[in-house]
C-alpha cells in the first residue's frame, strides 16, 4: 500500500478519457484564443497517454485543430484591423493620420483592397511632403525676393496654361494635357485635361495607350463616339497588379464574384478616376459566357461600370491582337473546367480553359471600361485616322461586346 507521501499516478486510460473529454468540448468554445489553449491541453493530454488506444492519432487531430484556431485568430485579427483602418480612413481630419493608416494598410499585406488603400495613404502622405517642401520653398523665395518670386509664380503658370492651350488648338493632345497638368486649378487647366483625354481617346489608333488619371489604359474599340478601353501599364505599385477572383475560393461565378464587386465599389472608381472622366463612363451589360471546352457556364446578365473580358472576347481576332502586347497571367469572367476555377489568359495569350482555382492571388487583372465621347465627336470628325472611321460595318464594330 502507498504511503501519504508518495505521488499518485494517473492511468493511461484516465489520461486519454479526459483528454477525449477536453476535445469532444472544443464546439462549444466560440474564441479562438481558448479554443487554441483547450486543444494544446488536449494535446499534452493525449501525448501522456502514450500509446493507450488511438492517442498518438487525437493528439495529431489536436495540433491540426490547433493550426486552424492559429489561422483563424490571425483571419479574425486582419478583418479588425482592416475594417477600423477603413472606418478611419473616411474620417481623416489631421493631415499626420495618413501616414499612420499607411502603416496599418501595409502590414496587412495583400488582405482584401489594402495594397490599393495603401496607395492612396502614400499619395496623401507624398502630398503632404511636398506640401511642406513647397512651403519652405516659398518662404525662400518670399525672403530672397517676395514680389519677384510671386511674379514669377504667376508668369510661369501661365506660360504653361498658354502653352497647352496652344497645343490644344493644333491637336496635340499629349503635349496639351502634359501643360495643362502642370498647372491644376490654374483657369481653366482642369477641364481641358479632361477635353484633351476624350479627344486623344477619339483620334488615336487602336492598341494605342491613353493616360486617365494616374493610370493608363489601351485602346481596343471605338463606335460611333463610344470608346472601349482595357487597363495597361500594370507595374507592381497598380491596383490591379495581383488579385483573387474569390477571395473566399470555392464555387463562384462572375454575378457573385469579389472581383466583381471591388471593382465596381464606389471608392474603387473614384480611386481611378478623375470626377470629369467618372461622369463619361458608361455602364456595361455582360452576358453569359460558356466554356467551349468543358461547357462549363455562367448565367450572365449583370451591368457594371468596370468588368474583364469573356473568353470569346479574348479569343475575338479583333481583341486579341491588342493582348498580344499585355504581359503576364490575367483573369477571364468565363468558368473554367469546374465552378471553383476561373478561365484565363496566360502570359503568351493563350486562353487556358482548364482554368485556375478561383483563390489564386497572383493572377493580374485587366478590367474593361466604355467611355462615353460622343458629345466631343463633332470636333474631331476629321482627326479619326482613316483606316479606323467609325461606321456601322461590321467591321469597325467595338470587339468587345457586351464588356
Amino acid at each position: 500500500m502507498a504511503s501519504k507521501n508518495e505521488p499518485v499516478y494517473e492511468t493511461q486510460k484516465s489520461l486519454y478519457e479526459k483528454a477525449m473529454r477536453k476535445l469532444q468540448g472544443s464546439s462549444l468554445i466560440v474564441s479562438a484564443a481558448y479554443r487554441k489553449i483547450h486543444f494544446q491541453q488536449a494535446a499534452a493530454m493525449f501525448d501522456l497517454a502514450g500509446d493507450y488506444l488511438d492517442a498518438p492519432q487525437k493528439a495529431e487531430e489536436c495540433r491540426q485543430a490547433l493550426q486552424q484556431a492559429e489561422e483563424t485568430e490571425k483571419s479574425s485579427s486582419d478583418k479588425m484591423l482592416y475594417e477600423a483602418a477603413v472606418f478611419h480612413m473616411d474620417r481623416v481630419e489631421k493631415p499626420d493620420e495618413w501616414a499612420h493608416l499607411l502603416k496599418e494598410f501595409e502590414e496587412l499585406g495583400d488582405y482584401k483592397d489594402s495594397k490599393a488603400r495603401a496607395d492612396v495613404c502614400r499619395r496623401q502622405v507624398n502630398r503632404r511632403r511636398i506640401r511642406s517642401r513647397a512651403v519652405k520653398s516659398v518662404l525662400l523665395v518670399l525672403v530672397l525676393a517676395l514680389l519677384g518670386g510671386a511674379w514669377y509664380t504667376y508668369a510661369s503658370g501661365h506660360y504653361q496654361y498658354w502653352k497647352g492651350y496652344m497645343s490644344m488648338r493644333g491637336r496635340n493632345y499629349a503635349e496639351a494635357i502634359e501643360a495643362f497638368r502642370k498647372v491644376p486649378g490654374y483657369r481653366s487647366s482642369d477641364l481641358y485635361v479632361h477635353e484633351c483625354t476624350i479627344k486623344a481617346m477619339l483620334t488615336q489608333k487602336r492598341g494605342e495607350d491613353v493616360v486617365i488619371g494616374d493610370y493608363k489604359w489601351k485602346i481596343i474599340g471605338r463606335k460611333h463616339g463610344i470608346v472601349t478601353l482595357i487597363a495597361s501599364g500594370i507595374g507592381k505599385s497598380h491596383p490591379f497588379y495581383r488579385a483573387a477572383f474569390e477571395e473566399e475560393g470555392g464555387k463562384t461565378s462572375w454575378e457573385t464574384s469579389s472581383l466583381r464587386r471591388w471593382l465596381n465599389d464606389e471608392e474603387t472608381i473614384r480611386m481611378l478616376f478623375p470626377e470629369e472622366i467618372r461622369k463619361n463612363l458608361l455602364t456595361q451589360t455582360c452576358t453569359g459566357s460558356v466554356n467551349g471546352e468543358y461547357q462549363t457556364a455562367y448565367d450572365g446578365g449583370t451591368e457594371d461600370v468596370l468588368t474583364i473580358l469573356s473568353a470569346e472576347e479574348a479569343m475575338s481576332p479583333k481583341i486579341h491582337e491588342y493582348l498580344s502586347s499585355l504581359s503576364f497571367s490575367h483573369w477571364l469572367r468565363t468558368p473554367g473546367a469546374s465552378y471553383d476555377t476561373v478561365s484565363y489568359v496566360d502570359g503568351d495569350t493563350v486562353v487556358r480553359f482548364y482554368g485556375a482555382p478561383s483563390d489564386n492571388a497572383d493572377m493580374m487583372v485587366r478590367p474593361v471600361i466604355k467611355i462615353d465621347g460622343t458629345a466631343l465627336m463633332h470636333e474631331v470628325q476629321n482627326e479619326i485616322p482613316d483606316d479606323e472611321m467609325e461606321d456601322a460595318q461590321a467591321d469597325t464594330e467595338t470587339p468587345a461586346q457586351g464588356a
